[in-house]
């Protein structure tokens, strides 16, 4: 427990000393924070929308400016970036700060802000601390056109609900009272750890080998697992798969990675079969195993904060299934509506044509960028076929035909 306990400090906290003191005090700013209820009410439906696989909301700040904030289990304390609405509130800069997450680069830098007012639907906070971010010139974006939310809600403001997530209704909801469990639901307990929300899990790595452990509960992570290559290496374990190499980022910049599919996760009750697995390097072999939102939103999932517990209750006749980036472009969604080339896998379909990281894409297949969401993109690309991408680079139109094609031991298991 030491290990995890100065891996998340190294994680979310700052490379300094003064950092250190600046992050403590910025956590605890907002722990007598106490909302205050409409009369009458004790659960809200909040005005929602999912990008990919990450859950957003909107609230209002400072009694006028609606805000899209991703709602993030894994962060700490409630963050702003430096989106155009959020420029516009003309907020007052406190001390540095320097955060650190995902990736193999430097961390941001970031300072202390606060606002006067932030209402979720029928509840709201008074005088709020929050990190400001200045993302947009951060290692996390490629262009700055990428800023299309404008923060995250943390812990902080999270652990005084229960939280009721239900992408295929696009419908999030808090209560201050706590979930009473529903007949087919599976509930797991889960403890903190400097506010990070654990569950234990059980994931089988090949015929000789499963593991158990403590993994995170990840809203704000698109995957579905993460674990540390550092856990194989030193046992000297082979996982059941063929090996792609991707990239992620984060606070930090890129992180390049493998992926592969496990043949078997546990958790409580459930079993998920061939299940997508980021394989991370660094740091100790047991910090910052992941259970992302693509693998929660295939259930109403509620994080109920008064009595640590996680409910998984089933979508009617839906069956877990992993989706594959068989082209093997990593998108990002743009304010204009198109999609920037963030990275292109060496292993799939998309290294062999003419895309590269910075190019903004255009059209696919003939239908407008813009007409085309974030999870339609990881639908489309799930699914082997020939795609027509067209792409701006250097104010010209170009257009590179690429086939995708299912990659054997990987997103299609081996024939026995």
């Amino acid at each position: 427990m030491f290990k995890k306990f100065t891996f998340v400090v190294a994680l979310t906290l700052f490379v300094s000393s003064c950092g250190v003191v600046n992050q403590v005090r910025l956590r605890t700013e907002n722990l007598d924070l106490d909302p205050k209820w409409k009369e009458g009410v004790s659960t809200t439906t909040l005005k929602t929308k999912y990008i990919g696989e990450k859950p957003f909301v909107y609230a209002r700040v400072n009694g006028e400016t609606e805000l899209l904030f991703m709602v993030d289990t894994g962060a700490t304390v409630s963050m702003l970036f430096d989106s155009e609405k959020t420029k516009s509130l003309h907020l007052e800069q406190g001390y540095d700060l320097k955060m650190q997450g995902w990736g193999d680069e430097e961390g941001s830098h970031a300072f202390r802000s606060s606002l006067k007012r932030v209402q979720l639907g029928d509840v709201y906070f008074e005088d709020v601390t929050v990190g400001y971010i200045p993302i947009t010139g951060s290692k996390y974006f490629i262009d700055p056109r990428q800023a299309i939310f404008d923060g995250v809600i943390g812990w902080d403001l999270m652990q005084h609900f229960s939280w009721r997530f239900d992408k295929l209704n696009n419908e999030i909801r808090i209560s201050s009272e706590a979930t009473i469990p529903e007949k087919n639901s599976t509930v797991i307990s889960f403890e903190s750890l400097l506010t990070k929300p654990y569950i234990d899990a059980e994931i089988t790595l090949n015929n000789n080998h499963t593991m158990t452990g403590e993994f995170i509960i990840d809203t704000g992570s698109r995957h579905y697992v993460k674990l540390k290559q550092e856990y194989l290496d030193n046992r000297d374990i082979d996982v059941d798969s063929r090996k792609v190499t991707a990239a992620d980022f984060g606070l930090s910049g890129k992180a390049e990675h493998s992926r592969v599919s496990l043949p078997k996760l546990v958790l409580g009750d459930l079993t998920f079969e061939d299940v997508k697995t980021n394989l991370i390097r660094g740091g100790d072999e047991d910090e910052h195993w992941i259970i992302g939102s693509a693998l929660l939103n295939q259930f109403v999932s509620v994080m109920d904060y008064h009595t640590s517990t996680l409910h998984l209750i089933p979508y009617p006749e839906h069956q877990f299934k992993t989706r594959f980036n068989l082209l093997g472009l990593e998108l990002r969604k743009m304010t204009t509506g198109n999609f920037v080339v963030r990275y292109v896998m060496p292993d799939m379909a998309a290294n062999g044509s003419s895309i590269e990281p910075g190019d903004i894409v255009v059209s696919i297949n003939g239908k407008s960028a813009s007409a085309i969401t974030t999870d339609h993109w990881l639908t489309l690309s799930d699914k082997p076929d020939t795609y027509e991408i067209c792409f701006e680079r250097q104010s010209k139109i170009v257009c590179d035909t690429v086939t995708s094609h299912h990659v054997v031991g990987y997103s299609k298991r081996v024939s026995s």
